[in-house]
Order: structure tokens, then C-alpha cells, then sequence
């Protein structure tokens, strides 16, 4: 029988279509990449979760004996995400997974509690990948005649698919479709018999129809090469093994030598994704990466490939911190596919980058929108950690911890396999008060995760906690423990200055050890200097100097202190002080200046003060610290800045405690300037105000001496005596008994007079012994004599002139008091002994006043002498 040429041709190209097609869809299902894997525990089974770009095939066993499952995942690829696999539940006693180098497979390995274990497989909504549900039962799960394997490999197929040449186990019943989410407990398999196929026979053709279906042959082998089928496959198993580069390189051979292929698609975004997979390893790659993304979408931006490309290009900018093109990204992802299975994880996304640009509002508001719209998607517990860690960096800690305790109760194990959710979870604990809970979650870090950054972070944070509780023992042996066990990273030198801190604060809190290594401890400023000069450009640098002027302040030692945190600016000029060091500083100049005033450096205080004000001294509200410095003012005679000073102190002293000193110190400035009237005011009203203030006798004393510069002297002396009675030892009193000597001096009343010197000079109690007395006492001495003098009492006039001159024998007065002397016992009619006294005048300075009346004195003894007969008695 003849066949009809036409119609011989259109099936023979129908038939290498399909052979095409075939090889199309087996280069599509060649490479499988596990995307993420989850296990959780809901209310009455436990899930196991695993997304994949494309659904692998799977085949399972279970051993009763151990009670352990294990599911083959075929030829796939992401397994490092399977790293570090840990859970445990109620149901699941374990999980743990590993690759088959030889195959390529990656075995799952899940162990219960107990043997009597029902599962089903269901698919993913809207995403490729297999989910298993596991629940426990009453009875073991045993069906007649059929083995664990071909059980497994049944359940493993989804729904109506039928097996793949490379399984070996037959479907039980293939016109039986298992529906998802249906237990075998519910509906047991049964194995059928499957009858014998009878044996088809081979057509026989002829040599002509023979030689057509070669040519056809030939021209499928043609097309089949045009299309780089074959490389296709291969660079899609490059990819799966991870041989990144080398897949760049055959996805660029394939473009020059395949233009028009099928398959340049797929071979674009292959490439784009290989570029990304390199990229996050070794970002010199970002822009190649970001290049390739950008031409594959560019050439097919409907394909379904342009989503996960999208998020790839999004995920590379977000590390490079280009934080505004990484939103913009997923906001185009978002517009794109509204309703793709990506738009959960891209908003994930795009909150994770608002927290770290610190919009945490706007991170909340991202989350609340998936808790929302997506109340059942598996990525809704991620969410709901971030909103909690949202509220965590505003300082909102009650919230925080409330949602961590909600999120806690459904996902239970998160944490546990999520080491940076969980630090948060142990600070919010710690920001609550509740330490030793926070210490319990930073130790289970430690032990969940030794070799993190958070268990280098949680030891830090649990010594620092123990400081603060005052277990500073305990605190020293964590820091130790810490910088001994992670020698390499900068941790420990966090944790040697701690050590360091302890040791200056008190050096008797550990004893020397031969077996741990107490170094920091035991040398601290040494330690802060090694470190410093260690790391000069990092932030440990800028702590180790910080420490320093801390551990200073602790001991006392202000000046040093000051010291270093002024080569802390000068190191780091860029450096912003946080409030806490901003108060060491000026608490030690503050602390400087105490010291200064004490020592009545007045000029220093200023000094300091002055070199210091911006930005340290600036604004200072300390009341006591602002009266020294209006003393200090007005020591140096800057009376006008001193009131203003006084009065600033007013301002800042809302209980008025200091007011009697300032009130008083106001008006004896006022006195000072000379502003008398003004000044008489002021100290009345204040003895008005105050009488029974430590400054009222002081306040007496000066209101005596407004009184003597405006001439009222009978006031002046009332004052000045109601200010001696009252205290008699009143640093004052001396001085105001010099000056009532002088008014009773003036008004000739002289004993009184005397009796004033003489109490002055008795009174006179130097607070400074500098080895000569003031001038009121000097001037009081010599005073004595004068008034006996003036009072005609000559002899003790000599023997106070006599004392004045031994007293101060080189005072210039001592020649006034010679010829006081003189005088005196001219008056007394001892002539000798005048004239030898003015004899010793008129020889010591010629040019003195006094020198000239002793010679005139001496010639008019001379002239009386020789007219001795003109004083006749």
C-alpha cells in the first residue's frame, strides 16, 4: 500500500516536533533550586515546607524501626540553605539533611517521636514546591502487600501524575488519583495487578518511505543543533552544580553562536541569574550582575522569568545600600505581578530596608499590609517578627515584647533557627527589666549558634548585664571568657576593654591567675593605649579612648580624664559625642573647677572656664557651679560679670537655697563699685530678709563700712559694734575694730581709740599664715603709739613707738616714730636723750620731712642752750 507523499511529510514533522517539544520541557524541568525550606507546628500536624523554582521529583521510605522518614529531592541545587537544619517539636524529634555527591540528590531526613506517623503531600499555592503534613495516629500504618518504598513513591506523586522513567516504583493504581491533603489512614492504597499489554507489531516499510523518514531525521538533527539544545542543558546543569563562572561563559558562547534560539530566553535570564549568585559572594561583580538583569528583562520583560530576575537585581542593590533603587525594584515588582507569587516576599523586602534606613514607621505600615492581605501565607511569621523588631528600634519595648510573645506562642522554634530575631527577642527582654531572661535567651544563642556574630554579640551583652546587676565577679570571668574563645574577631577586644574598665575601677576584684588570661584587667590604661594604637582608624579605637576618659573620671583623675577625651576630638574629628560622654566631660571640668575655687585659683577657674565654654561649659545650669564662677569673677574685679553670674544662679535655683550667698555677694560688689547709697539698701533689706543667715554678721561688717564712705560714722560704729558682739571671731571683726579706732581717733576720744587698735590687733587671725601682716594691723601698731602721743601720755607712748619699730624695723614710719619718740621725751624733760634721737634722725634720709623738722628740732636746742637765761622757770 502506497503512502500519500504529503501526508507522510506532515507526520514525520508532527513527530519531530514532538521530539522538540519533549527536549524542551525536559531542558525546562533539567535544573530545580530549592528556594526556602520551613517547618512548623500547627494546632493538630507539623508541616515541612519546601519551595522550589521548579517542583523536583521526590521519593520517600520510612523505617518503623527508627522512626525516620527520608525524602529524596532529585538532582537539585540550593542546598546551602538546607546548612545548619535544626528543629524539634511535639511530633518531630529531628531534622537533618545532606547531599549525595554521586547523584546530586539531597536526602531530608526527618525522625519522630514514635512510629505511628500519617502524611500527605499538597502543593504550595501558587508556587512550585512540595509541602508534607505529618500527624500522629493510634494505630501503626500497615497495608497488605505493599512495601514502605512503593507506599512512599505513591504518596510522593502529586495528584493524577503519572511516574517519570527514572522511578522504580510502579503507580499501585493508576486510575486511583490520591487527593491533596487526604491521609492514607483515611483512604489506604491497595494494590492492583496490572494486566500484560499484547505485543504490538512493528510497521513494515518500505526503502522509499525508509529513505523519507531519514531525511526528516536529518533535518530534526539540524534544526535540533540550530537551537543549542544540548548546550542548554549543559549550561543548566553548570548551574546546578554552582559552577557559576563557567555557566557566564557558556551563556555567552551560547548567544554568539545561537542567535535565534528557542532558548535565548531562558539563557538570558540563566545568565543573569548566575551573575547574581557570583554577585552576593563577591560584589566587584555588582555592575556586570546588574547589567546582565537588566538585558534579559529588557529582551523578554513578560516572561515569568523577569519576576525572580527583578528580586535578584532588588536583593543586589539593597546590599550595596542603593536603598532607593532597591525600592523602587520591588515597587515595580509589586506593579507587575500584583497578584505573583513574589509580591509577599518583595514587600518582606522592602520593610527589611525601611528598618535599616530607620523608617521604622514606615516598616510597620509594609508589614501590617502582608498581615492583612495575606493572613495565611508561611511568610506571615517573618512579618510578624519584624513588626515586633519595628517597635523594638522606636523604643516602643512593652509593644515589642508583646507581639515577640504572641509571635512566640504560634511559632514557637523561629527563633531558634533565626539567630537575629532572637537577640532582639533576649534586648527587648533586657529594655523590660527582665534580665535574667534576657541572659537565658543570650546564652541559648551562644549554645544554638557558638561561631555567630550573635553569640559574640550575646556574650558581650550578658557581661554588660551582669554589670549592671553588680555582679562585676561574674561580669570579668564572661568578658574573659569571651576574648579567650574569640581570639580572631573584634569581640574580644570589646570584651578586654570591659575587662580593662573593671580593673581601673577597682583593682582588688580579681586575684592573678596562671590559667586564664587576666592581662587587660590587671594593666588597664595599658590596655586602652594598645588597643588605641591598634586600631587608630576604627571604631574601637574611638571606644578604647572613650573607656579611657571614663576609667579617669571613675578614679578622679579629671585633669587626665579631659585629657583624653580631647585627643578622642582631635583622633576623630568626625566623632559624635553621645550625651553620656558629652556629661564625663563637663562633669570633670565642672570638677576641675571645684578644685580651683578651693584652692582660691580664681584666675584658673576663669581660664578653664573660658578656654572650655563651647561646647563643654556652654549653657551650664548648675547653680553652685555658676556661683563659683561669679566669685571667681569678682575676685578678678569683673564686678559687672560676677551680679550677672549671681543672679544666672538665681535663675537655677528654683528653692532659693542659694539666694542669702547671692543676695549677699550682689550687694558687697555693690559696695565695691562704689555704688554706696545703693549698697546701704541692699544690706538692710537683707538683714531684713535674713537674719539668722551664715552671711548676716558679714552683711553688718559692711553695711558699717556704707556707712563710713558716705561720712555717717556714728552709724558706721553702731554697726561695727553690734557686728563684733554678736561675733566676736568673724574674720571681719579685726578690720571693723581698725576702723572704729580710726572714727574715735578722729573724734579725739582717744582711749577708746587705743582700746580699738589694740583689740584689733588682738582679734587679728590670718586664714592664710603668709608670714606678714595686713596693712590695718600695721597701721594699727604705729596707730597705738600715735594716740598715746595725741593723748599725752608719753612714756607709753615710747614703749608702743619702741614696739612698732622692733616690730617692723623696716617699715619707712619708723623715723615718724623716732621722732614721736623724741618728742616724748622732750616732753618729759629728757633733753639728752631727744637730742640723740634727733641726732640719729637728721643723719638717716636729709630729704625726708621728718629728717628736716629733727635738724630744725636739734638748732633750736642749739640756740636754746646759749640763751639758757631767757627760759627763766
Amino acid at each position: 500500500m502506497r503512502i500519500d507523499s504529503l501526508a507522510f511529510k506532515t507526520v514525520s514533522a508532527l513527530v519531530a516536533v514532538g521530539f522538540f517539544t519533549f527536549g524542551f520541557q525536559f531542558a525546562i524541568g533539567a535544573p530545580a533550586r530549592i528556594i526556602d525550606l520551613s517547618l512548623s507546628e500547627q494546632e493538630d500536624h507539623s508541616t515541612l515546607s519546601i519551595t522550589t523554582d521548579i517542583t523536583p521529583d521526590l521519593a520517600m521510605s520510612f523505617d518503623t524501626k527508627t522512626s525516620t522518614l527520608t525524602a529524596r529531592l532529585v538532582s537539585v541545587t540550593g542546598e546551602n540553605i538546607l546548612d545548619d537544619l535544626k528543629y524539634s517539636d511535639k511530633l518531630i524529634k529531628s531534622v537533618s539533611a545532606v547531599k549525595e555527591e554521586k547523584t546530586g540528590d539531597v536526602l531530608i531526613k526527618i525522625a519522630f517521636h514514635k512510629p505511628n506517623i500519617t502524611f500527605n503531600r499538597a502543593s504550595l499555592p501558587g508556587e512550585p514546591g512540595i509541602t508534607l503534613n505529618f500527624r500522629s495516629t493510634e494505630k501503626p500504618l500497615r497495608i497488605t502487600g505493599v512495601t514502605p518504598e512503593k507506599l512512599m513513591a505513591a504518596i510522593a506523586r502529586p495528584a493524577g501524575e503519572k511516574p517519570s522513567k527514572e522511578k522504580t516504583v510502579e503507580p499501585t493504581a493508576p486510575k486511583t488519583e490520591q487527593p491533596a491533603g487526604e491521609t492514607m489512614e483515611k483512604k489506604p492504597a491497595s494494590i492492583e495487578p496490572v494486566a500484560a499489554k499484547a505485543p504490538v507489531k512493528k510497521p513494515v516499510r518500505s526503502e522509499r518511505e525508509l529513505a523519507e523518514l531519514a531525511e526528516l531525521d536529518k533535518e530534526y538533527k539540524k534544526i535540533e543543533n540550530n537551537s543549542g539544545r544540548e548546550q542548554y542543558i549543559e549550561l543548566m546543569k553548570k548551574i546546578q552544580k554552582g559552577e557559576f563562572a563557567e555557566a557566564v561563559d557558556d551563556a555567552n558562547r551560547f548567544m554568539k553562536y545561537f542567535p535565534l534560539s528557542i532558548y535565548r530566553e531562558r539563557v538570558l535570564y540563566s545568565k543573569a541569574e548566575a551573575l547574581y549568585r557570583i554577585a552576593k559572594k563577591d560584589m566587584t561583580t555588582f555592575n556586570t550582575a546588574i547589567t546582565a538583569a537588566n538585558e534579559a528583562i529588557a529582551s523578554a520583560p513578560d516572561s515569568y522569568l523577569a519576576q525572580p530576575a527583578l528580586m535578584h537585581k532588588a536583593s543586589l542593590l539593597a546590599d550595596q545600600e542603593l536603598y532607593t533603587e532597591a525600592l523602587a525594584e520591588y515597587g515595580g515588582l509589586l506593579r507587575l505581578a500584583p497578584k505573583g507569587k513574589y509580591i509577599v516576599t518583595a514587600m518582606l523586602s522592602r520593610a527589611q530596608i525601611y528598618m535599616k534606613q530607620e523608617k521604622f514607621q514606615k516598616a510597620y505600615n509594609e508589614l501590617e499590609k502582608i498581615l492583612i492581605l495575606f493572613p495565611a501565607h508561611r511568610k506571615v511569621r517573618d512579618a510578624k517578627y519584624l513588626i515586633a523588631e519595628s517597635h523594638y528600634h522606636r523604643g516602643n519595648y512593652k509593644i515589642a515584647g508583646t507581639i515577640f510573645n504572641e509571635a512566640l506562642k504560634q511559632w514557637p522554634t523561629y527563633p531558634k533557627t533565626h539567630p537575629a530575631t532572637y537577640i532582639r527577642i533576649a534586648e527587648t527582654n533586657y529594655r523590660l527589666g527582665k534580665k535574667k531572661q534576657a541572659i537565658e535567651d543570650w546564652y541559648s544563642i551562644v549554645n544554638l549558634f557558638p561561631k555567630s556574630f550573635e553569640a559574640r554579640k550575646s556574650m558581650l551583652w550578658i557581661g554588660d548585664t551582669l554589670v549592671d546587676m553588680n555582679k562585676k565577679l561574674d561580669a570579668a570571668k564572661i568578658f574573659e571568657r569571651t576574648a579567650r574563645r574569640y581570639p580572631k574577631n573584634d569581640e574580644a577586644v570589646m570584651a578586654s576593654m570591659r575587662l580593662a574598665t573593671l580593673g581601673a575601677e577597682n583593682p582588688k576584684l580579681l586575684k592573678h591567675s596562671e590559667i586564664f588570661d587576666y592581662h587587660a584587667f590587671e594593666r588597664p590604661f595599658e590596655t586602652f593605649n594598645e588597643i588605641i594604637k591598634r586600631y587608630p582608624d576604627k571604631q574601637i579605637g574611638q571606644d578604647a579612648l572613650v573607656r579611657k576618659g571614663k576609667a579617669f573620671s571613675d578614679i578622679k583623675r579629671s585633669l587626665s580624664a579631659i585629657m583624653a577625651f580631647k585627643e578622642l576630638l582631635r583622633t576623630y574629628p568626625g566623632y559624635r559625642m553621645s550625651e553620656e560622654v558629652f556629661g564625663l566631660v563637663r562633669s570633670n571640668f565642672l570638677e576641675m573647677i571645684n578644685t580651683y575655687y578651693e584652692q582660691d585659683g580664681f584666675f584658673i577657674v576663669l581660664m578653664t572656664y573660658y578656654n572650655n565654654f563651647d561646647p563643654f561649659l556652654r549653657g551650664i545650669e548648675n547653680p553652685e557651679i555658676l556661683v563659683k564662677i561669679a566669685d571667681s569673677y569678682s575676685h578678678m574685679t569683673l564686678y559687672d560679670r560676677a551680679i550677672e553670674y549671681f543672679r544666672l544662679a538665681n535663675k537655677f535655683d528654683p528653692d532659693k537655697k542659694l539666694l542669702p550667698k547671692t543676695a549677699f555677694n550682689i550687694a558687697m560688689i555693690t559696695l565695691k563699685k562704689k555704688n554706696y547709697e545703693e549698697a546701704k539698701s541692699m544690706l538692710r533689706l537683707y538683714l531684713r530678709q535674713f537674719p539668722r543667715s551664715s552671711y548676716t554678721t558679714s552683711a553688718r561688717h559692711l553695711l558699717g563700712d556704707a556707712f563710713y564712705k558716705t561720712g555717717e560714722a556714728t552709724q558706721a560704729v553702731t554697726e561695727w559694734r553690734m557686728a563684733v558682739e554678736t561675733n566676736p571671731g568673724h574674720p571681719r571683726t579685726s578690720r571693723s575694730l581698725y576702723n572704729m579706732g580710726l572714727v574715735y581717733k578722729g573724734k579725739k576720744q582717744y582711749a577708746m581709740a587705743i582700746d580699738s587698735f589694740n583689740r584689733a590687733i588682738d582679734t587679728f587671725s590670718p586664714t592664710v599664715n603668709t608670714g606678714e601682716d595686713p596693712i590695718h594691723i600695721k597701721n594699727s601698731v604705729y596707730l597705738v603709739a600715735e594716740t598715746y602721743y595725741l593723748d599725752r601720755d608719753f612714756p607709753n607712748a615710747i614703749r608702743e613707738a619702741n614696739a612698732a619699730k622692733r616690730r617692723y624695723n623696716d617699715d619707712k614710719r619708723n623715723i615718724w616714730m623716732d621722732y614721736l619718740i623724741s618728742s616724748s621725751l622732750e616732753r618729759i624733760n629728757k633733753d639728752e636723750q631727744a637730742i640723740a634721737r634727733l641726732k640719729d634722725m637728721s643723719e638717716q634720709d636729709k630729704d625726708l620731712a621728718v629728717a628736716k623738722v629733727a635738724m630744725a628740732k636739734l638748732k633750736a636746742f642749739e640756740w636754746r642752750r646759749k640763751n639758757e637765761s631767757l627760759f627763766v622757770d
